[in-house]
């Protein structure tokens, strides 16, 4: 995993092994201060996005929510989510905290 974080944004590199299992969690509903609502979405073959609410950080009155959004440089293999513990293969959206999705990919002979 190689990443290059900016201020607002960041921009990440996954590589796997050839022939390995190539699995992406986005736990959407996860977070120090605790989460209030969580959304992940597959978009198509090659894109997820989400967002997540939280904050309360120290006691602090304050919510944020934070979007997300990752494109694939190949199409997704399988996909599904998870809430409250249940896995959803398949599923291309959720929403809710303890909440959160994955994707797969082929890596063949290539990563």
């Amino acid at each position: 995993m190689c990443s290059s974080p900016w201020q607002r944004s960041g921009l990440g590199r996954f590589t796997f092994p050839i022939g390995a299992a190539a699995n992406l969690l986005f736990n959407v509903s996860s977070n120090q201060a605790g989460v209030t609502a969580a959304h992940f979405r597959v978009d198509g073959p090659r894109q997820v996005s989400g967002s997540a609410t939280g904050g309360a950080f120290c006691g602090a009155p304050d919510t944020y929510t934070v979007y997300f959004a990752a494109r694939f440089n190949r199409p997704m293999s399988a996909f599904g989510t998870w809430h409250n513990g249940k896995l959803m293969p398949g599923t291309a959206q959720v929403r809710g905290i303890n909440s959160g999705g994955w994707v797969t990919f082929k890596t063949g002979n290539a990563r």
